[in-house]
């Protein structure tokens, strides 16, 4: 996966087909006809949102007669309905907007939500100068109203390929947040600061609780592609007609004759281990509260994490509707239960008065990702 590529945002479109056209949906979202209640409790995943995208989701639900509930008591029912009108609200990442937004509607309707946080990301935010996640503060403050639950430790790509999909440079600061960087390493040492500098190779990539190989940069490598930028201008390099293609030439000849080496995989499992019991650890240090929950960053799980997850006390994985995994075998041979989650568009679907047509909710869904793509307006989530 490489998420600054515009393609990528457009293949999105394609993979929703992939799930309606082979069953992966919950039945409230494909059918024309359904029951009252759905028999499952949909269970739905937002990200960064604004009152003006939120408040007709809550609304509906409010008006339709909907409760909504959290983990534990998603747990206690078996996901299972049990012929009343529930449903689970997911927020992914405890960005600024959990807070300024998603709080105090939930509370203007009596309502309910789980929210999965990254505790490393949140001690790491104030290093960058720059605040785009709730703090242990507002999140003590959310807690009786938002259920917090671990969604790792970072929000952590690593690079599974020695591709190049990609080159630091502004255009990668001003359309995405930082925690949606890859993080680097330099001597094989992580840094989740990100303190990446223009011209710095970006290789294929891929979520590090994936169960992915992972590939170390070559530092000279990368010194040599930053050290051409700088210069060649720095950040206005990026303004000059085939910079890509020069950069490219300066990494093929810096990396000619050179080996990216691989992490071995007991130091694969050891950071994985960590991710899940110091985000564990950290927010019920934090919070006085049991972290049983977890969601997998970019909905992108894995056997191995599965049971390093179950391990380290999880009773619950949470993925996307796209997981990597049999659909209908809900609980591992570990005994951690999974839960799949559908995007938050879909809420329109959920059986009552108002109910939006599939072709709608798709054409929405198309233009916000074709206009982010091709404009940089909006949001691709």
């Amino acid at each position: 996966m490489n998420i600054f590529e515009k393609s990528n945002q457009i293949s999105e479109l394609s993979a929703e087909l992939f799930n309606y056209r082979n069953g992966l949906y919950p039945d409230f979202i494909t059918a024309a006809r359904i029951p009252a209640v759905p028999e499952q409790i949909p269970v739905f995943s937002f990200h960064n949102t604004n009152d003006v995208d939120l408040l007709p989701k809550l609304q509906y639900l409010y008006d339709n007669k909907y409760s909504t509930i959290n983990s534990s008591e998603y747990s206690y029912l078996n996901g299972c309905s049990n012929g009343e009108r529930l449903v689970m609200l997911t927020f992914d990442d405890g960005l600024v907007s959990l807070s300024k937004v998603v709080y105090p509607l939930l509370r203007q309707f009596q309502m309910k939500a789980v929210a999965f946080v990254l505790p490393g990301e949140i001690d790491h935010q104030g290093e960058n100068g720059d605040r785009k996640l709730c703090s242990w503060a507002e999140l003590e403050e959310m807690k009786e109203t938002v259920d917090i639950q671990s969604h790792s430790l970072f929000h952590w790509l690593i690079y599974e390929k020695p591709e190049v999909s990609a080159f630091f440079c502004p255009d990668i600061v001003t359309r995405w947040q930082r925690i949606d960087w890859p993080i680097p390493t330099k001597g094989k040492l992580d840094r989740p600061q990100r303190d990446f500098e223009f011209g710095a190779p970006i290789y294929k990539t891929s979520s590090r609780l994936s169960g992915a190989i992972r590939y170390f940069e070559i530092d000279s490598v990368t010194e040599a592609c930053i050290n051409h930028v700088g210069v060649m201008g720095g950040a206005s390099y990026f303004n000059t007609k085939g910079w890509r293609e020069k950069l490219m030439e300066v990494h093929n000849e810096a990396a000619s004759g050179l080996t990216f080496e691989v992490e071995p995989e007991n130091d694969r499992n050891s950071s994985i281990t960590n991710c899940f019991v110091e985000s564990k650890r950290r927010i019920e240090s934090r919070l006085g509260k049991k972290v049983s929950g977890f969601c997998f960053p970019f909905g992108l799980g894995s056997p191995i994490g599965e049971r390093l997850a179950a391990e380290s006390g999880y009773e619950s994985v949470y993925y996307g509707v796209k997981a990597n995994f049999d659909y209908m075998k809900r609980v591992t041979n570990e005994g951690i239960r999974r839960v799949t989650r559908v995007k938050d568009d879909y809420l329109f679907r959920l059986p009552g008065k108002g109910r939006k047509s599939l072709i709608q909710i798709f054409y929405e869904k198309a233009k916000r990702r074709v206009t982010f793509a091709l404009f940089k307006k909006g949001t691709v989530r």
